[in-house]
Order: C-alpha cells, then structure tokens, then sequence
C-alpha cells in the first residue's frame, strides 16, 4: 500500500536545518582534531549555510503569520 508524504512546513523544515546543522559541527570538530582543517572549514561554512537558510524559514513563517 502506497502512503501519501506530506509536503514538510517550513517549520519543520527549518528544525531539521537546525539538526543538521548541529551534526555538521559536531563533524567538523572531529574533523579538526584528525587534523584535516580544510575539510572541516568546508563542513563549517555548510553548517553556517544551513543556520541561516533555517532563520530565512522562521523569519518568513512570521512574515506570513
């Protein structure tokens, strides 16, 4: 039996963002203390990426409240 997926709020996808965006740093910490700072300044500037793309969608959810 086929389920229907509803498409996620904003909300929603905002608070994912924001878990992903804690992962995100957690790696890059790990990252640094392998020693690979390149890489984990990538996984940093994603996790900023990802932190505002979160307050763009919480701050358009109040726009339109």
């Amino acid at each position: 039996m086929l389920t229907k997926k509803r498409k996620p709020t904003a909300k929603i996808a905002a608070e994912s963002l924001r878990r992903t965006a804690v992962r995100a740093e957690r790696l890059a910490r790990e990252l640094r203390e392998l020693g690979i700072e390149r890489h984990a300044s990538a996984v940093d500037a994603a996790a900023w990426t990802m932190t505002e793309a979160a307050i763009a969608l919480d701050e358009s959810v109040a726009a339109s409240s």
